[in-house]
């Protein structure tokens, strides 16, 4: 599960996500698979090592593309995902009126401020006084009720709106919000970011953060105790979403074919992905099932929900003449039980004697968190039966990691009810009726004696104290009359899952020699699970391990099918994978192509060739691994609805060789294993012959169709089983004295160019989901893939730290 650098999966709706890694020493962050494509662009801002930048923050907004619910009416937000605790003794102060999107089009607009050339320069807050007075309140706006007029004086949100600039919006705003809810902390965060939370090279900031009173917080950041954050925009431009222009009388006509999401502004996109990043690290640090935010913007402000489908966000109103809507939304959130802000209420904070066990098995950590696991536990001394399992483990640490998807994170935990270390993958599943849960494939796979498998414990749906199943919300919305059009939104359900083995990443491999020989003891368990009837479907760095003993081990079953349904007559297409390792074929023909045995096989070979690259020595230099890295592993491109890529493997693989072709100097037999493995998955992609160029090959040069055909069908077999690779690996690895001994993983330096923000298609013309790949403005083709020329001069070289590897 663990994976280098932000590692992307791709599935046959979508490709989604950023996954958490199963690496289990000091687990990276790693790019989880999901059946939903969600990552766009044509590089992949964290992929082969890249450092992250103010474009990945714009990636992170890519990923909301089709996933952006709403406009949903304030009302209905509030009744729905906050509704009043009917034991709660304090009225809910409101006179809540229902804000559809037809009163929204024709409510009461303010004027919101002179423009900055119109105020005399003699006095620059003349015009903020003057728009605040009551003589010259009447003509800017229509006619209001005395209630509303009594709201503004109250509340002060008078003053938010009157602001001159963006950072004068903060404290009036703060200020009105201590008197609707004084339960709750407000603190400018503007200028203090949280440290433990790095993107873009700065410490994420959001304007206004919100705490509880007894959060415990100890800086004006912290995204591991925020309860929520308050972004500020100075005007409608940064505004990421755009409510329905044409309505009926219903308010209703032509939702489906309108976009909620604002495609045509830079700020939009900017400001989208600032709001995403707030959310991504506020549901990572912490384990929650959902959280809400805020969007201001000028006069008007947004009530925002998200979870791991998506987001919903209510129609956009006017906090000036409308304060009773935000007075209702905080003072309804305070009165709310934890659940209901999406607190995970399986997970506390540890005692101080969970503490002290934690400490002795799994080393110091700053916040240790307790977690109730609903998996069985067969007492041996007592004989008998726990049904609740006690988990201790270490808070989690910040990743760059989507917010939509699995969001998989790998923790090594204490159990406490039995007294020994496990593994934990805390994930959310895709909730399909078609697809296995994982631990059912763990079962099938143990009951089948698969060799080179994690130990199975057991695995659970995740419910809360008060029965309810932790789910998400946004594909049920996603479908009401009242949503503007969006891609087909996939729910998710939590789930937990135990092993009973723990290992190190692939990449700390001690030798060349151990990593080949890791990838294929993958390989032979790969080989019995296909006996058994499962085909794995996402072979990745991130799903094999070192095990305990030093043999290899594949991890991650959560997309895995049985044999029987790849071969089911009619089948459509059923793409999975992680971007980087998915076979080329896959890449190429997303729309048409089906998963076979082949194409797993084929990413145990980029899996090999990647490691290699990255972590071996050979003379390639800094700007040559860059290209290299990026032709072959991360590019992408966008062709009508589906991201396409592959071309740089292709080539490769025609070829026989790599373009720049690289000579690994201390390990000389992989110069002899990758080419061999490149002439035989070149069956695949060789076409009959035209025009020929030279390329080694097991049988001579194809001159004719008739030679072709021969070639073919004497290396098509070899696909179509593990005999062949299997076969190939061992034999190089049965000469030991051909391998050196300590050519332990040393990660190799290169320059890749600094992408550039992805550009979506409704910018060039007329927007895909989830996104964490950025693009070039110009499609590649193949000439440009095989190109070694040129470097863009924005480029860096740098080193990547393991730990930071998704």
């Amino acid at each position: 599960m663990s994976s280098s650098p932000s590692l992307q999966r791709q599935s046959h709706v979508s490709r989604t996500g950023v996954k958490t890694p199963l690496s289990i020493l000091n687990p990276p962050p790693v790019s989880h698979g999901k059946r939903i494509s969600t990552n766009h662009g044509e590089i992949f801002p964290h992929s082969s090592g890249h450092r992250i930048t103010k474009p990945a923050e714009r990636a992170m907004a890519v990923d909301l593309h089709g996933k952006m619910v709403g406009p949903m009416a304030v009302k209905t937000f509030l009744e729905t995902f906050l509704p009043p605790l009917p034991d709660k003794s304090t009225p809910i102060l409101s006179t809540v009126r229902s804000l559809d999107i037809v009163e929204n089009a024709n409510a009461p607009k303010v004027l919101r401020r002179r423009s900055p050339t119109s105020r005399t320069p003699e006095s620059p807050l003349a015009a903020r006084t003057s728009l605040r007075s009551p003589a010259a309140r009447t003509p800017l706006v229509l006619p209001l009720s005395r209630t509303r007029l009594k709201g503004r004086r109250q509340f002060g949100f008078s003053d938010v709106s009157a602001a001159p600039t963006e950072s004068l919006m903060y404290e009036p705003f703060i200020e009105a919000c201590k008197r609707i809810a004084p339960d709750l902390d407000f603190v400018n965060s503007s200028g203090n970011g949280d440290p433990e939370c790095q993107l873009s090279g700065d410490a994420l900031k959001p304007d206004v953060a919100v705490y509880a009173r007894d959060s415990g917080c100890t800086r004006d950041s912290d995204f591991s105790r925020m309860e929520m954050h308050i972004e500020f925009k100075y005007n409608t431009f940064g505004d990421p979403f755009q409510d329905p222009v044409f309505v009926d009388a219903v308010g209703f006509a032509n939702r489906r074919s309108q976009s909620f999401e604002k495609v045509d502004c830079e700020m939009a996109a900017d400001t989208c992905g600032q709001i995403v990043a707030y959310a991504s690290a506020q549901m990572y640090l912490q384990f929650r099932t959902h959280c809400f935010s805020i969007l201001v913007v000028g006069d008007r402000a947004r009530l925002i929900r998200w979870d791991h489908a998506g987001v919903v966000a209510t129609v956009a109103f006017n906090y000036v003449l409308e304060p009773q809507l935000l007075v209702d939304f905080f003072q309804r959130y305070v009165q709310a039980s934890d659940a209901v802000r999406g607190k995970d209420r399986t997970v506390r904070d540890a005692t101080p004697e969970e503490r002290c066990a934690a400490e002795a098995h799994l080393g110091p950590s700053d916040r240790y968190l307790t977690l109730e696991v609903a998996i069985s536990f067969m007492d041996p001394g007592t004989e008998e039966t726990v049904p609740i399992r006690t988990l201790i483990v270490a808070a989690p640490r910040y990743s760059t990691h989507t917010l939509l998807g699995r969001s998989t994170r790998g923790m090594v935990a204490f159990d406490m009810t039995s007294q020994r270390k496990v593994f934990l993958k805390d994930t959310w599943r895709i909730d399909l009726p078609e697809l296995s849960k994982e631990g059912d494939t763990y079962e099938v796979l143990q009951a089948a004696n698969v060799k080179n498998i994690a130990k199975f414990i057991g695995a659970c749906d995740v419910s809360d104290t008060m029965g309810g199943e932790h789910a998400t919300l946004t594909q049920v919305y996603a479908r009401m009359a009242w949503a503007c059009g969006t891609d087909n939104v996939i729910g998710y359900r939590h789930y937990r899952l135990l092993l009973d083995t723990i290992g190190e990443p692939i990449w700390m491999f001690k030798s060349s020699r151990q990593l080949i020989s890791t990838v294929w003891d993958a390989l032979e368990g790969h080989r019995d699970a296909y006996e058994a009837g499962i085909l794995h479907r996402d072979v990745s760095v991130g799903n094999i391990l070192i095990g305990p003993d030093g043999q290899g081990l594949l991890i991650d079953w959560d997309l895995a099918t049985s044999v029987t349904e790849l071969n089911r007559p009619g089948r459509g297409r059923d793409m999975t994978g992680t971007w980087q390792f998915s076979s080329a074929a896959m890449l190429m023909h997303p729309e048409t192509h089906r998963h076979v045995l082949a194409d797993d096989l084929e990413s145990f070979m980029h899996v090999s060739t990647w490691l290699a690259l990255r972590y071996c020595p050979h003379n390639l230099d800094a700007h040559q691994l860059g290209r290299l890295l990026r032709q072959n592993f991360d590019c992408a491109d966008r062709i009508g609805e589906e991201d396409v890529g592959g071309y740089g493997k292709e080539v490769t693989i025609v070829r026989g060789e790599f373009m720049p072709d690289p000579h690994f100097t201390e390990s000389p037999v992989l110069n002899e294993l990758f080419p061999a493995l490149f002439s035989t998955f070149a069956v695949r992609y060789r076409t009959p012959p035209t025009v020929w160029t030279h390329v080694q090959l097991d049988l001579p040069d194809m001159e004719t169709p008739e030679m072709y055909k021969r070639w073919q069908e004497a290396l098509l077999p070899r696909l179509q089983s593990h005999a062949w690779m299997l076969a190939t690996g061992k034999k190089m690895l049965a000469y030991p004295d051909a391998w050196p001994l300590d050519d332990r993983a040393e990660e190799q330096p290169f320059v890749f160019s600094e992408p550039k923000a992805y550009k979506r298609p409704s910018e060039r013309e007329s927007a895909h989901y989830p996104a964490k790949r950025l693009r070039q403005e110009t499609k590649l083709n193949r000439d440009e893939l095989v190109s070694d020329e040129g470097t863009s001069n924005s480029s860096h070289a740098y080193r990547v730290d393991p730990s930071s590897i998704e």
